[in-house]
């Protein structure tokens, strides 16, 4: 907000140009040229005098929209109310809006006591948005000078990731005697396998010869009844912003979607995102949206199920009861990953990049936008 009236670019110039003539007038002894500069100077501080009057402009804004939660790629408006002071409306006022969604800032004329103006939005990627502060800009009749009034508050809106990413539970068939079982290894809270070490008896078509090579001695599955119908989650990686990897974009996204559903199946969870846990859907979503920094901690594999970045350094140790990893990031990283959490007994998945989002839904978009 500029507590003061400022000059234009407009007004800049007639001020450098009377100053000129003032001083080239009075070197140079015409007299006339001194007139003009002196002429051009009250000019700018009469322009600028008359923007007092709208020292006291105000607005009363009140906003509509976005519809939310907003995702990428989806296109909303913003409706934009306005009740106007007297002093506010004045020759040249408009009213601003600034936003962070990208493209030009909306500006209207201010026209009466009442105003109705709208906008629209699309967030390219999910993260942090800002609308506001709107801006009520009076300027004088000549242009000259401009006053800037903030008259609404700025808005954060957060976009959450996509959930539609498919993902399938792994099945696995384990042979114990003569019985059938099949393990559901997707879930935490199904019946699942971990891992430990060979005991004397044990059936050999229980090894784990991956983890067994690892390790240097025999590792069998053991099957787990669950014990906890909460299934536990993991965001494991690091970005500097959101929108900036394409593959921690697609790993979010997974995320998003083993959330929603689990949260459609009135199925509890408990994820972790950085140094917080959540477990309201709302709550989750909001922290997904801007995650970023989330740096893997000794009680990783205290997780049913962790999406890891490719990148992430440290090890996530032995699987827990059905435990599975979704990993994503370049190629060569998510095949060195894979190999060792498969060694560890994780059932492991890799996540494709997230796509483009230049799409628009047309079914939710409004014509007139």
């Amino acid at each position: 907000m500029s507590a003061l009236p400022r000059l234009t670019r407009r007004g800049l110039l007639l001020a450098g140009a009377g100053v000129s003539l003032v001083l080239i007038g009075a070197f140079s002894g015409f007299t006339d040229l001194v007139r003009a500069g002196i002429f051009a100077l009250l000019l700018l501080v009469l322009s600028v005098l008359t923007l007092f009057v709208a020292t006291r402009a105000s607005a009363q804004v009140r906003h509509v929209g976005p519809r939310l939660p907003l995702e990428p790629g989806d296109r909303e408006r913003v409706a934009v109310h306005a009740e106007l002071s007297l002093s506010a409306r004045f020759s040249g006022a408009t009213l601003q809006e600034p936003h962070t969604f990208g493209g030009p800032t909306p500006s209207w004329p201010v026209e009466g006591r009442h105003f109705d103006g709208e906008y629209a939005v699309s967030a390219p990627h999910r993260g942090r948005f800002v609308t506001g502060p709107t801006r009520l800009v009076v300027r004088d009749p000549f242009g000259l000078a401009h006053l800037t009034r903030d008259v609404a508050a700025r808005r954060e809106i957060r976009v959450w990731p996509r959930q539609d990413v498919a993902l399938t539970p792994q099945r696995e068939r384990s042979l114990v005697g003569d019985s059938s079982i099949e393990s559901h290894l997707a879930f935490g809270g199904e019946v699942g396998a971990s891992v430990r070490q060979y005991v004397r008896g044990d059936d050999m078509r229980l090894v784990h010869w991956p983890a067994t090579a690892r390790r240097g001695e025999l590792i069998v599955r053991q099957l787990d009844p669950p014990t906890d119908e909460t299934a536990r989650a993991r965001l494991v990686g690091h970005v500097e912003t959101p929108g900036v990897d394409a593959g921690w974009e697609g790993l979010v996204e997974a995320c998003a979607s083993w959330l929603s559903a689990r949260a459609r199946a009135h199925q509890p969870f408990a994820l972790r995102v950085g140094a917080e846990t959540y477990r309201d859907l709302h709550d989750a979503m909001d922290a997904l949206a801007v995650a970023g920094d989330c740096p893997l901690v000794d009680d990783a594999a205290s997780a049913h199920v962790v999406f890891v970045h490719a990148d992430t350094a440290g090890s996530l140790g032995p699987a827990p009861s059905g435990g599975e990893a979704f990993v994503a990031g370049s190629p060569d990283a998510v095949t060195s990953m894979r190999a060792r959490l498969d060694a560890d007994g994780w059932s492991t998945h890799t996540v494709p990049e997230a796509v483009s989002y230049t799409h628009l839904r047309a079914h939710e978009t409004p014509e007139h936008l």
